[in-house]
């Protein structure tokens, strides 16, 4: 297969067909451009305390993490975390907060978590508000969501996917326990149209399809999605939501509408199989 030439731009055409001929498990044409077409600029966090909270959740955003900081938080989850953050104000947690044991002991006592939660300086919760904080001391240093905007705009909308994967780098390097890939899913929650977030199902997609190797860094695999968005000329959000969509099932939108409470089995290997005959050049 890998010797293969790939019709890279292909990739974007073979799962929007795929999507579409799903019309029995609801999934329709307004349905699917409803999240290939998401837009937050159009919303956009219009105060640093907002783009705090944009930054929180993505930062937890990640299986284990969002599973334990999510449930052990209850309902409303991470915005609940607003009652100790001040309204999630940067400059008053940095303020207030020198260390991550006195930020999860306020937080136990003040939100009533779960006693049985794990408490090495390793476990997820105290590695989350390591996050918390340097997140916090991060984004003290603009005075406004404008100041940030205008900082991040010129590299985060530039054309050239060397300058703008250079962003989640930066963020990643500046916040403990963001990483790569939640950096990349901060700067798409924040609107930004030129990122898809390289988690599980897209690399295992693009794996194999050839694309890219199960070795590669999420780096490579965030070229892979600006390669076929460009040959497709879509943006790299909008490859990386249709895939995304097939490989979680996850209509988030449509609960009432689509599969058991908006979620569909995997489709993967029967997209592979789909794919796989359309991608390849003879």
């Amino acid at each position: 297969m890998g010797k293969r030439e790939i019709n890279e731009g292909a990739i974007y055409k073979a799962a929007i067909e795929f999507l579409l001929k799903q019309k029995d498990k609801g999934i329709t044409k307004k349905v699917l451009y409803s999240y290939l077409e998401e837009n937050e600029q159009s919303n956009k966090a219009d105060s640093i305390n907002k783009i705090y909270l944009v930054l929180l959740k993505a930062a937890q955003n990640a299986q284990r993490k969002s599973n334990i900081i999510g449930k052990s938080l209850g309902e409303g989850g991470v915005e609940r975390l607003g009652a100790v953050l001040n309204n999630f104000d940067p400059c008053y947690v940095k303020e207030n907060f020198k260390s991550w044991e006195e930020l999860f002991g306020t937080i136990k006592i003040k939100l009533q978590l779960p006693k049985k939660i794990p408490e090495g300086s390793h476990s997820i919760w105290p590695n989350y508000c390591k996050t918390i904080i340097d997140s916090a001391n991060f984004l003290s240093g603009f005075k406004s969501a404008e100041e940030f905007y205008r900082f991040f705009n010129p590299f985060a909308n530039h054309h050239d996917p060397r300058v703008y994967l250079a962003v989640p780098i930066y963020l990643a390097d500046k916040i403990k326990g963001i990483g790569y890939a939640l950096a990349c899913n901060f700067l798409m929650a924040l609107g930004y149209q030129n990122y898809g977030k390289p988690d599980v199902h897209i690399k295992y997609i693009l794996s194999e399809l050839g694309v890219c190797d199960k070795k590669d860094r999420d780096y490579d695999f965030s070229l892979a999605l600006y390669r076929i968005a460009k040959k497709a000329r879509v943006s790299p959000f909008m490859a990386d939501k249709a895939l995304w969509l097939i490989g979680s099932g996850n209509f988030y939108k449509h609960k009432d509408s689509i599969g058991k409470n908006g979620r569909l089995p995997g489709m993967t290997a029967d997209f592979i199989r789909f794919a796989t005959k359309r991608i390849y050049r003879s």
